[in-house]
């Protein structure tokens, strides 16, 4: 007998099977889509970690590196103030007040343990420690390698050796030249490895981490903390991540891999200590590194978590589909699944909410709190009791109320959202706030309340800052640069052509700059810059602009100000210039004096450009009658001016 089955059921049951492949299909795909996200939000973990690490150990190195270079600086800096006793006195010296000169600046300098002068037989003629003085010393390896290269400007830096007082030890030396240039001896300095040892344990951020210094020829003569075997330890092989990093040139490196001869892997950052106004002959290098595993340990804890939450997602949905499937027969299991279905929907919105680093609020139409999520009351430090019945503007800056208006103002009619940036009173300080907005509409299309988020943009908004600072100013004196001050002197000017107001400028040159850096170095030059600029704010007014306009060149514009009372001003800037002076820190003083070039608005001044040439021609008639002194741009002066 046959079966005979309704062609209708036939469908049914077709569409059925249909449905439960699609199901399974979907459930498969949203799995994918799931393991993506999560395998992508890990791998960019991950890398987030190992970024932010090497920063980490770069800014660390780099630090130790700076104290490093500044200690070398300043100890070369002492060598040439040595030499140049040495130059002056021509041998005849007090060895025993030489020897206690020498024992003050050691003892002054953290980075120094001792300091002294050799002949050039070896013998110690005095040194900081006297108990030293007449020993011979030719047989170190650094006074045969100063002896051999005799030059006046190179820094000698010695290969790290044993000494009584020093477990390795570092000596710095610069050669003592006779007339034709022969080796009459030397002045060194030797490190203090126990500064620096202090310096290299205070930047360590973790107990795994270590840190060391090596000579340029591979040598580590310090560590922290200290390793059996590692001091002394040549690192000058072909494959060590030292040799990779002298053969590349840069300053800094990276590496990852396997150090000090165990299986620990580590992450490397090497910083080379050579600054350029030092002629090295051997340069050092700051290492620093942590055990790869510890770095990565908080977030092997996120992935096992995120894969166990994975797996169990993956179980619940196969499960919960197998359950559903089997019993959508009936009505009521059906139902009882959808509102299950909606309220690991609602829950997970919740925790999506709850756990985010955006703010999220929820608004009365009056602007009072109904909801914050934990992120807002941790920054703004309330518990979530006290916002009920609390306005929104109540933490926002009284300058930023007027924008928080227009923000509400603008989501109370379509498109019914909004955006702004604002800046608020919050446990951390002021922030800066950019929120998005949405309204909430009822059944009537009319707005019962707001759902804000709000994220924290203020290291961007500083970074954008800084960098427009830094495009305006001049880096060294602090003044308008060049670009800035045309541009605010452009405004100025327009201005005062307008409305026919008065207007001068004055045009600044310091005499005989060249023969300041040829005589004491660029950077008592930039000092000579600084203390020149500080003259400005002491004398002028608020609404003067000042700016520099070249290197020793600067340009002065005075609002509301005539001819006459121009000159004024600038016998008044010449008067303080001539009483102002620079002291280095080998006691030199340093006197200047400046040229001053006086113009005004007048007629022949049709542009910003005129009265500057009248300027610089003025100026460059003070310098050709003696410098030190101002010029008044006359009607010739400006019609040249006008004719350039």
């Amino acid at each position: 007998m046959a079966l005979n089955i309704h062609p209708e059921a036939h469908i049914a049951f077709k569409r059925a099977k249909k449905q439960i492949l699609f199901q399974w299909l979907t459930l498969a795909l949203a799995l994918a889509v799931l393991g993506i996200a999560l395998g992508t939000n890990l791998y960019l973990d991950y890398n987030r970690t190992a970024i932010g690490e090497q920063d980490r150990l770069t800014t660390q190195a780099r630090i130790v590196a700076q104290n490093m270079e500044l200690q070398l600086t300043t100890a070369n800096r002492v060598l040439e103030d040595l030499l140049n006793d040495l130059s002056i006195r021509q041998g005849s010296y007090d060895t025993q007040a030489e020897a206690q000169a020498l024992q003050a600046i050691s003892n002054a300098m953290q980075g120094i343990h001792s300091m002294g002068v050799m002949s050039r037989e070896g013998l110690l003629l005095t040194s900081s420690r006297p108990e030293n003085i007449g020993s011979n010393f030719s047989h170190r390896d650094y006074f045969q390698a100063t002896k051999r290269q005799p030059t006046s400007r190179a820094l000698h830096v010695s290969a790290p050796y044993q000494d009584s007082f020093i477990p390795y030890a570092i000596t710095i030396t610069r050669a003592i030249l006779g007339p034709g240039g022969e080796f009459q001896g030397l002045v060194y300095a030797t490190l203090d490895s126990n500064y620096f040892q202090s310096l290299m344990a205070s930047v360590r951020y973790a107990p795994d981490m270590w840190d060391a210094a090596i000579h340029g020829d591979g040598l580590i003569f310090l560590s922290v903390p200290e390793r059996d075997g590692l001091i002394g330890a040549n690192l000058a092989q072909t494959r060590s991540f030292f040799t990779i990093h002298k053969n590349g040139g840069k300053s800094t490196s990276i590496f990852t891999g396997k150090v000090f001869n165990d299986d620990a892997t580590q992450i490397i950052a090497l910083h080379t200590v050579q600054p350029a106004s030092l002629s090295m002959d051997k340069p050092l290098t700051v290492a620093m590194g942590r055990t790869q595993a510890a770095v990565f340990s908080v977030w092997k804890t996120a992935a096992l978590a995120y894969s166990g939450l994975y797996v169990f997602i993956a179980l619940v949905t196969l499960l919960g589909l197998y359950a559903y499937q089997r019993r959508q027969r009936e009505f009521d299991q059906k139902e009882a699944l959808a509102n299950t279905a909606l309220r690991l929907s609602e829950e997970n919105h919740r925790l999506i909410v709850e756990n985010t680093v955006d703010l999220v609020v929820k608004l009365k139409v009056d602007g009072s709190h109904t909801y914050a999520n934990p992120a807002f009351l941790k920054l703004y430090g309330v518990r979530e009791e006290e916002l009920e019945g609390k306005q929104y503007w109540n933490a926002v800056l009284p300058e930023d109320r007027h924008l928080a208006d227009d923000y509400f103002e603008q989501m109370r009619q379509p498109p019914y959202n909004a955006t702004c940036n604002l800046r608020s009173n919050t446990v951390e300080g002021i922030r800066y706030l950019h929120w998005a907005g949405q309204a909430l509409l009822d059944d009537n299309d009319k707005v019962n309340g707001f759902i804000c988020i709000g994220r924290d943009v203020t290291q961007q908004i500083q970074h954008l800052n800084k960098l427009e600072e830094q495009a305006q100013k001049d880096q060294l004196t602090g003044l308008a640069n060049r670009r800035h001050f045309m541009h605010m002197a452009g405004i100025e000017f327009a201005r005062s052509q307008r409305y026919k107001h008065s207007l001068s400028l004055l045009a600044l040159d310091i005499d005989h700059f060249k023969t300041i850096n040829d005589t004491y170095g660029h950077q008592a030059g930039d000092l000579v810059l600084q203390k020149f600029s500080d003259v400005f704010h002491d004398v002028l007014r608020e609404v003067d602009i000042i700016g520099r306009i070249g290197g020793e060149e600067f340009a002065v514009l005075l609002p509301e100000t005539d001819l006459e009372s121009a000159s004024k001003v600038a016998q008044r800037l010449l008067n303080a210039i001539a009483e102002n002076h620079v002291t280095l820190s080998n006691s030199a003083v340093i006197n200047y004096t400046a040229s001053v070039g006086v113009a005004a608005l007048s007629e022949q001044s049709d542009s910003l450009s005129v009265l500057l040439n009248c300027a610089d021609t003025a100026l460059y008639q003070a310098k050709n009658l003696g410098r030190n002194r101002a010029e008044v741009a006359d009607a010739q002066v400006a019609e040249a001016a006008t004719a350039d």
